[in-house]
């Protein structure tokens, strides 16, 4: 496999130049036709393959160019590296984020809106997607058995609640939640409504007891008869 190396060029063999590789080790650079119009002191990058050999003698660090490229293109190559390296770091918190069930975040915006200028990365990047919008689903389906149950729930209070009412003035409001007589029942208050002002309609619906307060401010209030 081939690796890209920086080295300085040094004395110039017959067979190999002696060069000083990434700033701190001695190294044999094989010459060929890559090679050949290296300079002393000339800084290179090259692509090479590896012919080091390592004994429990010492070891030789010795190098074949297969490629020479240029600086521009090192440094792009590390940016290159190193965006890849931010689009792998998100992509790993979003990846978590959606195993946990979760479809919104600010890890899978920046996994999304990163990752995909790197096809080393396409694969993980399609499953991502994949859970993400099976957990979306999932919430949705999450969300509609809440409005559901929800629905039902209000329903079943409307069903449990009181059937009973009666009209009376804010100023002679029954007794709530004891055991009272009325009309002739017993009955528990448990709850009132809005207040309104007392008309004649109201009188002739709720009886005479109400004539009296026309025009007065009055609310429902709500009873179970107790059995």
């Amino acid at each position: 496999m081939s690796e890209l190396k920086h080295f300085i060029i040094g004395r110039r063999g017959r067979k190999y130049f002696e060069c000083q590789l990434d700033g701190k080790y001695k190294a044999k650079l094989v010459i060929n036709h890559i090679s050949d119009g290296f300079e002393s002191e000339q800084s290179v990058f090259v692509e090479v393959n590896d012919l080091s050999q390592f004994t429990k003698f010492g070891n030789r660090l010795k190098f074949e160019p297969l490629r020479q490229v240029s600086e521009n293109a090192v440094v792009e190559s590390q940016r290159q590296a190193e965006l890849r390296a931010q689009a792998t770091k998100w992509l790993c918190l979003a990846e978590d984020d959606a195993s946990d069930g979760k479809h919104s975040t600010n890890a899978i915006t920046k996994a999304i809106e990163l990752a995909a200028a790197h096809p080393v990365l396409g694969a993980r990047l399609a499953q991502l997607k994949n859970q993400i919008e099976l957990n979306h689903q999932q919430h949705q389906q999450q969300r509609l058995e809440q409005k559901r149950l929800k629905f039902a729930k209000r329903s079943q209070s409307a069903e449990d609640g009181p059937k009973l009412r009666a009209l009376f003035p804010l100023d002679a409001l029954p007794k709530f939640a004891v055991a009272v007589e009325f009309d002739a029942q017993q009955v528990e208050f448990v709850g009132k409504g809005k207040a309104f002002e007392i008309k004649a309609h109201h009188v002739n619906q709720h009886g005479a007891r109400l004539a009296r307060h026309l025009g007065e401010q009055g609310c429902y209030c709500y009873y179970r008869l107790i059995l």
